[in-house]
């Protein structure tokens, strides 16, 4: 979880949103590490306003289209939508592009690979 927040690499006092099964443990280390401005983790898809989150990050879930364009919808212009999945990287890339994200790069950690790209 550690290597994945210093390849993230978010400056303090940022809202983040945690969504898939790592969601609790993840915000554990974010608490202990990233200074935050606040966390919300679920197990799923909350009903969420848009542009509410700095940072929103799906853990070890299944990174589909959809919920890829909802990283997008609740991240502020300008945020981090992040992955931590299993997936090959050009797939979990194509993914994030065709959500409208940008910049998006990706990085193997651990057995899984993560993906981020901006708004």
């Amino acid at each position: 979880m550690h290597e994945l927040l210093r390849w993230l690499d978010v400056i303090p006092g940022r809202r983040w949103l945690l969504l898939g099964p790592a969601a609790a443990e993840l915000a554990a280390a974010i608490q202990d590490t990233c200074q935050p401005a606040g966390v919300t983790a679920a197990d799923d898809t909350l009903p969420l306003d848009a542009s509410t989150f700095d940072v929103a990050i799906l853990t070890d879930g299944s990174l589909t289209q959809a919920v890829a364009v909802e990283l997008h919808r609740v991240i502020w212009p300008s945020g981090i939508a992040a992955a931590w999945v299993r997936g090959e990287r050009a797939e979990l890339e194509a993914i994030f592009r065709s959500a409208g994200l940008h910049a998006v790069q990706t990085c193997e950690i651990g057995t899984l690979t993560a993906v981020r790209g901006a708004r």
